[in-house]
């Protein structure tokens, strides 16, 4: 606070001297506003970052040695990032070292291309253990700062803006997805939306002001757009459309208010950074077209399982068993959906009565509060995916005729949309009421007013409170050290690999594991023959893949369709044995 005053005072000492009076006034309300937004945004990360160290305790302590949550999806991300480092240097980004020797690997699941600075740091499992961790308490402290800078910007008082920070940030369908950093980070998709509303010098409160337009933010804003399609498109894509329509909507009022005229430096913005956009996405795209056309049975599988990931009424009832505020209230509800966390999408009872008395009773204009009631029930019932009239007039237009509608078999991840849409509302009911409350009481009683929504703010904080589970990392046995690529690690399969993925970041040996939304057959192949390896059936799998090392983890082997291979003979087969401690090498001798 002593630097923001300094940084004031020395703004007013310049502009005194270089400004004339009219100028000076208006540069003086420019520079106090910008460092006040600037004071508000540091303390709003501050207080989120501790939060979230307090929210995912004890994950700080063991950043090295611990993974959060489910352990599969956190080692496949941890690494993802470390993979992007080395694919980038190796030219090969998409070609990824699992599934050997298949191609654009990577664009099996959500590449994290834009967490790239952070991945360069460091090498080896450690590292990406721990580098995935870090991300995983900064994460919702810059979701947190991206919601508060979004609510404010549309006019939002602070408290209100301090509670669309908290349920975007911390609620019950967030813990659900705990394991999923790709799903979790919206932080660039909410950057891009808030930069996008100030550059048009837009908000629900004032409505469209020219004279604040900012071209400057306008491109901020699609580069945001873009930084998020480098991330993934479990977020990327629905974000897309969102803007698509944003776009055609802005264009359909402009034409019914008459063609006004539009000042030229926002027209060249929206082009310079759409096009921007338009090409960073293309980009990410290329490599997800091509994996589609390269495993064709993934489409099949996507399709088979959108009505099992579907969510039902009861799944928005329903929060995760390790919600500490909700799993005994709704068990009732998670007992009458599929169990999986992508069904647990109770979105906490603070936003669900805020947004309900925002339709009534709010800051926003009539107009903002119907289209954001809309939008609202469009993204519910898109979120529902074929639950209503199997989805053949939502969720399956967008998987027959969008381009890479198709990519999720999870709609229920929609619901971060709806989330940001019901907070958005609820800051309006919340800064109205706000505003009434405080005009209906004496100057001394007013600040109870802010009290009280700050204690509003506290109890949806509370339902976004859980359990933290972690699980310890599995590092390498002797027997991977000495192996030679292209390698196979057993146990196999899509519960075990990510193991031997993050092993893999030592060296980036190409192995026939791997994991991701589908499997090439191929694999699967080699898997199942695996179970009676070593014998001659197996062994001319692995020869014809070209794998020349298999490597058998005995610490979890114990209970898998695998534990009887130790104990079978290689006489007779081009393959040699040696124990190494809690692990065996096979080496296989080419055909």
């Amino acid at each position: 606070m002593a630097a923001t005053r300094l940084t004031s005072a020395a703004m007013t000492a310049t502009a005194s001297v270089m400004l004339p009076r009219a100028r000076r006034h208006s540069f003086l309300r420019t520079a106090v506003t910008r460092s006040r937004a600037a004071t508000e945004l540091t303390v709003v990360g501050i207080v989120a970052t501790v939060v979230s160290i307090a929210w995912t305790w004890p994950l700080v302590l063991f950043l090295g040695s611990r993974l959060p949550a489910h352990p599969n999806d956190p080692t496949l991300l941890s690494w993802s990032m470390a993979w992007t480092a080395h694919g980038v240097f190796t030219g090969n980004v998409f070609d990824a070292n699992q599934f050997y020797p298949f191609p654009d690997t990577l664009a099996l699941s959500d590449s994290l291309l834009g967490y790239l600075p952070l991945s360069l740091i460091g090498s080896g499992p450690v590292a990406a253990v721990v580098r995935h961790n870090v991300l995983y308490i900064l994460v919702p402290a810059l979701c947190a700062v991206g919601g508060y800078a979004l609510a404010r910007q549309l006019g939002a008082r602070l408290p209100a803006a301090a509670f669309v920070a908290v349920v975007v940030t911390w609620a019950p369908w967030r813990v659900a997805q705990g394991s999923h950093l790709h799903v979790l980070s919206i932080e660039a998709a909410l950057f891009a939306v808030a930069a996008l509303v100030r550059g048009h010098g837009f908000s629900f409160t004032k409505g469209y002001q020219p004279a604040l337009v900012r071209p400057k933010w306008i491109v901020i804003g699609w580069l945001m757009a873009a930084w998020q399609t480098t991330i993934g498109w479990t977020i990327a894509m629905p974000m897309a459309w969102i803007l698509a329509i944003l776009c055609v909507l802005t264009v359909v009022f402009w034409l019914v208010a008459g063609r006004p005229a539009v000042p030229r430096r926002l027209v060249v913005a929206n082009l310079a950074g759409g096009a921007a956009f338009a090409v960073v996405a293309a980009l990410m795209a290329w490599p997800y077209l091509q994996a589609t056309k390269l495993y064709p049975d993934g489409l099949a599988t996507r399709l088979r399982e959108l009505t099992i990931y579907s969510p039902t009424v009861q799944s928005f009832l329903a929060a995760p068993p390790n919600s500490t505020l909700w799993a005994r209230p709704t068990a009732h509800f998670r007992d009458q959906v599929y169990g999986s966390e992508e069904m647990w999408l109770f979105p906490g009872v603070m936003i669900v009565i805020l947004a309900a008395i925002g339709l009534v009773v709010s800051r926003w204009s009539v107009r903002a509060r119907i289209m954001l009631a809309a939008a609202l029930i469009v993204t519910v019932v898109f979120t529902m995916g074929t639950r209503i009239a199997d989805g053949r007039f939502t969720y399956m237009v967008l998987v027959d005729y969008v381009p890479g509608g198709n990519y999720s078999r999870t709609p229920g991840r929609l619901i971060i949309f709806a989330a940001i849409i019901a907070a958005v509302l609820a800051a309006g009911a919340l800064s109205r009421l706000m505003d009434l409350a405080q005009a209906g009481l004496g100057e001394r009683r007013r600040p109870w007013v802010v009290v009280a929504a700050a204690l509003v703010c506290l109890v949806a904080l509370a339902e976004g409170r859980s359990h933290t589970v972690t699980t310890p990392v599995t590092y390498a046995p002797p027997a991977y050290a000495a192996a030679q690529g292209p390698t196979l690690v057993l146990p196999s399969g899509s519960q075990t690999d990510t193991t031997a993925l993050l092993w893999s970041t030592d060296r980036f040996l190409p192995m026939r594991n791997g994991y991701g939304g589908q499997t090439p057959q191929a694999v699967n192949v080699t898997r199942a023959l695996m179970q009676k390896f070593p014998d001659a059936a197996s062994v001319r799998d692995l020869q014809s893949a070209g794998i020349r090392s298999v490597v058998v983890d005995l610490r979890r082997l114990a209970g898998t369709p695998y534990a009887g291979v130790p104990g079978r003979p290689v006489a007779g087969l081009p393959v040699t044995k040696r124990v190494m401690g809690p692990s065996i090498l096979y080496q296989i001798a080419p055909r």
